[in-house]
């Protein structure tokens, strides 16, 4: 439109006119917050009446407890300087609780989507606990039927069949379990690896354990959830609707019917083990770890090897020099019963390698955490108990049963049938099982006989549900009671089973439906009902801060800032289409190859893993470069000069967190010793005139921590003397090019392009062959810096240096290799991904500690071996790509649109805005575009397709900066205009004399009128 038709369209200049300002105009508005949906499933399996205590809690009560789930939650970040070793548990002093970070705001708020998923289905939690069962083994191979452990690999491959089987593989699932579990047995919990017990006894069968690894078949196979057939294809994905309810009673039914053949072949191979190992004393220790090292690849397989082959027992073709007894650690035993490193903790949570969390509810009784206490520490309260909520409900339930059963004829004619059929069987199995083991050992004839007793009365309660129970419309009330002592017998025979192998089938076909539904008595009994109401309100109040935790620390976890410089601003890691890892391996001695393992950093491991991280539009490549400090004295001062000492709080046996048991103060005074000992007669060779010559350790009472002097690696001087030696400059941009001047500002657009087309990260590893091990700042074995990642491979031992964390009252071994720390320095250099236990609490604007979420076997896990990383950490990583560039663009676009809203459209400015309608369109057509991009990517992110979502990064910045540019533009023509609309505005400087005029006329007005009051003066006497 020329100004000439603008003149003959007055109402089209009067609609210009009539917006405030530019932005206005253009209906530009600002960007309060873009919307990530973040898809969730909450599996609840055995909280319909069909699991532990019978605990029932209707779509109702998950309505009205759950819904609060599904809300915003705007992404948190805090300051990366901010975090320090208490904070993410390396210390071994007290790690301090919640803290308020530095507000650093993000424009980026998730959208969750909950779906609720039931299961009323007791088949599934047969199932559930039929694995557990057949997956457990006890702690104490003396105690069959003490405390178990359930082998969390092979229950994390059952679970994720079940989810996958669903269809909830493309959503976040929290799998809550409730299976039965009696009041009179000892608690289980889930590990991948061994007791100390186990241990001890592994070493003295290695030979054993060495054979079996080579003998039986294949692993037994989950099958592919495709070969479910629901009729009507897999379940559907979860609605994305807000809090939907989803009851998939009969595709769970279908999937706990189809994977029973599963679970028999388990069974047998199980069986087929034990029967190759013999009667041999723990022979299901054996058998799990023989299993274990058949897993060449899994760092428990090495680290469990490596044990096992120091012993002197070796396989065919191996020799004494592929162990070094520098490295491996001499047995189980340490100097102040540090555990070892395949003893990892009980847990009764689990992270797993996909995207789901399982909480066992029935499960627990454990405590971990910092060592001397802390914000959330994990004890036994916490997590909800059924058994403590419920018991009073059904011990009422049961007392009511037994009241109705002994008021009955009918009643107690059953059980008088029920009591003639077990005296005229039982006896006779028992006499005939007497005389068959009589000729056999003590031991073993006393476990057979008790488990063929136990079986026998299995047999019979099962055949008299059979025919009284089953398929009856009111099945009499002594078939509940029938149905809890099944549940007994059950367990006890599977853990009698576990070690001799039996071939009893323990989980028949007819699953539990022979027992009928087990009366209610809620409306006779308001007390029973009003008892019912409050346990199910406490448990449900627990149940959802629990799971609300979960969202802050698993599912969604804040990130951290590196506060650098380049980019589009300077607040989280940049997103790189080619990332090129620089590795270092800088080593202190020139025999590369003396200590294979020991103090050999694996490159080849590290590479495999970190390649996981890459996204499906991205390029890794690696580049290893072999240094020596002999060859290098330059590289040897500036490690020398870093390398300090300080006092460092150290527990000791006496010391326990809170709610654990204390340790024996035998190991304390072996560790004191050892202590001394390494650090008067083991000093570092390279370290005499930097550290004193003596050791200092003082105890003011033996409650509390030791301090000890340490020597350890300043990071930030290294780092200084490694930009120095390797010409690297402060930032991250800069690792790729040469550093610029500090005064330069913002990097032209070939630089900003060129820092999203490749990163440079160098990783330096350094490989010390010494007699103390030395650590990065006192306390990391590898550490993330702003531009690298420092590794130090010890050859020496480590368990002089604690990480500060306990599990069932002993400290946590640090680990062997410097490989697990270091893959969780490249996650959080990438994406700055913080640690799990990391959460942040929106309402208080609190970092809260959490450790009930340090579970799983990745990196980033305290309480377990393991150094692959989860789906979930990948899709943190990709989230926070990211965020990162969808918090840049909001930010220059709403500084854009400020700077248009203070352009006031006037008069003068109109032929300008008819003449520059091609920019002004252009400016529209680029905001559009932009919102298109912003559309597309968080639609990719709800879809957990983090490779497609971070591909458009590079046409959104391009698209920013070209909106920015147009702004600058528009801006630049328009100041002077606002200027010379200051100046010659005529209506102004017309109407301010008329105003002054008016004023002094109005003065001399009032002054003619007050003058002759004025001007009278009173008179006065004289006296």
């Amino acid at each position: 439109m020329t100004p000439a038709e603008a003149c003959v369209l007055p109402e089209q200049l009067c609609a210009i006119l009539r917006s405030p300002d530019l932005a206005s105009f253009l209906g530009l508005q600002r960007v309060d917050a873009l919307h990530m949906p973040v898809p969730l499933s909450f599996v609840f399996v055995g909280l319909s009446g069909d699991g532990n205590m019978h605990a029932n809690i209707s779509a109702v009560d998950l309505q009205d407890w759950f819904s609060h789930l599904d809300h915003v939650l705007p992404h948190a970040r805090v300051e990366l300087s901010e975090l320090d070793c208490q904070s993410d548990g390396h210390c071994s002093g007290m790690v301090h609780g919640r803290y308020r970070p530095s507000p650093v705001r993000s424009s980026v708020h998730l959208n969750f989507s909950c779906n609720v998923v039931v299961v009323k289905r007791k088949a599934v939690v047969q199932a559930f606990e039929r694995a557990i069962h057949l997956f457990s083994r006890p702690t104490d191979p003396a105690l069959e039927s003490g405390a178990q452990q359930v082998d969390v690999v092979k229950m994390e491959a059952f679970a994720d069949n079940f989810i996958r089987t669903l269809g909830l593989d493309a959503t976040y699932s929290m799998l809550v379990l409730n299976p039965t579990w009696t009041v009179q047995e000892p608690l289980y919990g889930y590990r991948i690896g061994f007791s100390q017990v186990e241990l001890e006894l592994l070493r003295d069968k290695a030979r054993i354990v060495l054979t079996l690894m080579y003998e039986g078949g294949p692993e037994p196979a989950l099958p592919h959830e495709s070969a479910f057939s629901f009729g009507g294809g897999l379940f559907a994905k979860p609605s994305k609707d807000k809090f939907a309810l989803h009851d998939v009673g009969h595709k769970s039914n279908v999937w706990a019917d189809g994977i029973q053949p599963y679970l028999q072949s388990e069974e047998d191979h199980r069986r087929a083990l034990l029967k190759t190992v013999g009667k041999v004393f723990g022979a299901a220790a054996i058998v799990q770890a023989a299993r274990v090292l058949r897993s060449k690849h899994s760092a428990l397989a090495h680290v469990l090897l490596s044990d096992l082959t120091n012993t002197g027992v070796f396989m065919e073709g191996e020799s004494q020099s592929r162990v070094d007894d520098q490295w491996v650690r001499p047995g189980v035993d340490s100097t102040f019963r540090s555990m070892h490193p395949a003893e990892d903790c009980l847990v009764s949570t689990w992270v797993s390698a996909h995207r789901w969390v399982m909480i066992d509810l029935t499960a627990g009784g454990f405590d971990w955490g910092p060592a001397l206490g802390g914000d959330g520490v994990v004890h036994k309260h916490t997590v909800p108990s059924v058994q403590e909520h419920f018991s009073g409900v059904k011990a009422m339930h049961t007392a009511l049963r037994a009241e109705l059963i002994s008021n009955s004829e009918s009643e107690q004619a059953k059980i008088a049938v029920l009591d003639s059929f077990k005296n005229t069987r039982l006896p006779a199995i028992a006499n005939r099982q007497y005389h068959f083991y009589t000729q056999q050992d003590e031991a073993v004839w006393r476990r057979h006989y008790e488990e063929t007793l136990l079986q026998s009365e299995l047999d019979v309660r099962e055949e008299f549900a059979l025919k009284h129970c089953h398929n009856q419309i009111s099945p009499p009330a002594m078939c509940g009671q029938l149905k809890d002592e099944v549940a007994r017998l059950r367990s006890s025979i599977a853990k009698l089973g576990s070690s001799s192998g039996s071939t009893y089938t323990v989980f028949k076909d007819h699953k539990w439906d022979i027992f009928g539904a087990d009366g209610t008595f809620e409306e006779e009994y308001t007390q029973l009902t009003d008892l019912q109401l409050t346990a199910q309100e406490l448990f449900l109040a627990e149940m959802a801060a629990l799971l609300s935790r979960a969202l802050r620390h698993v599912v969604a976890p804040p990130t951290a800032v590196w506060r650098h410089s380049g980019y589009l601003h300077d607040i989280a890691s940049p997103f790189a289409k080619h990332v090129h890892f620089n590795l270092y391996v800088i080593s202190d001695t020139n025999q590369f190859s003396r200590f294979k393992h020991g103090s050999n950093f694996d490159v080849e491991a590290y590479r495999a893993f970190t390649e996981s991280l890459r996204l499906s539009h991205q390029e890794f490549s690696f580049t290893v470069h072999q240094l020596n400090l002999l060859d290098d004295p330059a590289l040897a001062v500036g490690m020398a000069s870093a390398i300090k000492t300080t006092h460092q709080e150290i527990p000791h046996s006496n010391m326990s967190m809170q709610f654990s048991k204390p340790q024996t103060t035998l190991a304390h005074q072996a560790w004191m010793f050892d202590l001394q000992r390494h650090s008067f007669e083991s000093r570092p060779r390279h370290l005499t005139s930097v550290a004193s010559a003596s050791t200092q350790l003082t105890s003011e009472r033996s409650s509390q921590p030791v301090h000890a002097e340490r020597v350890y690696i300043d990071s930030q001087e290294l780092a200084h003397h490694l930009r120095h030696q390797f010409e690297y400059a402060v930032g991250r941009h800069a690792a790729a090019a040469p550093a610029t001047s500090a005064g330069d500002g913002a990097r032209s657009d070939a630089e900003r392009a060129a820092s999203h087309h490749r990163l440079e990260v160098p990783v330096f590893i350094f490989q010390l062959d010494r007699d103390v091990a030395l650590l990065i700042d006192a306390h990391y074995n590898a550490k993330a810096l702003e531009d690298m990642i420092l590794v130090v491979q010890n050859a020496a031992r480590q368990d002089e240096h604690p990480i500060g964390m306990m599990c069932g009252g002993s400290l946590l071994a640090r680990p062997l290799s410097a490989l697990k720390e270091a893959l969780a320095a490249t996650l959080q250099y990438l994406g700055v991904v913080l640690p799990p236990h990391l959460g942040y609490d929106a309402a208080s604007h609190t970092v809260t500690h959490d450790w009930l979420w340090s579970v799983g076997a990745h990196p980033l896990s305290f309480t377990s071996t393991g150094v692959i990383f989860t789906q979930t950490q990948r899709d943190a990583l990709g989230r926070s790509y990211l965020l990162d560039a969808l918090d840049s663009s909001v930010e220059l676009v709403n500084k854009g649109i400020s700077a248009l809203r203070h352009t006031p459209i006037t008069l003068l400015m109109l032929p300008h805005i008819l003449r520059a309608h091609t920019t002004l369109r252009d400016l529209t057509v680029t905001y559009a575009d932009i919102v298109h991009h912003w559309r597309g990517m968080v639609t990719l992110a709800g879809e957990l397709d983090w490779g497609a979502a971070a591909s458009g990064i590079d046409a959104l910045e391009k698209d920013v900066r070209k909106f920015e540019g147009l702004v600058d533009r528009v801006t630049h023509w328009t100041e002077p205009l606002r200027c010379k609309g200051r100046t010659v505005d005529w209506l102004g400087a017309y109407l301010s004399p008329v105003y002054i005029g008016s004023a002094v006329a109005a003065l001399g007005a009032l002054l003619f009128a007050a003058w002759p009051v004025v001007a009278k003066k009173p008179s006065s006497k004289v006296m």
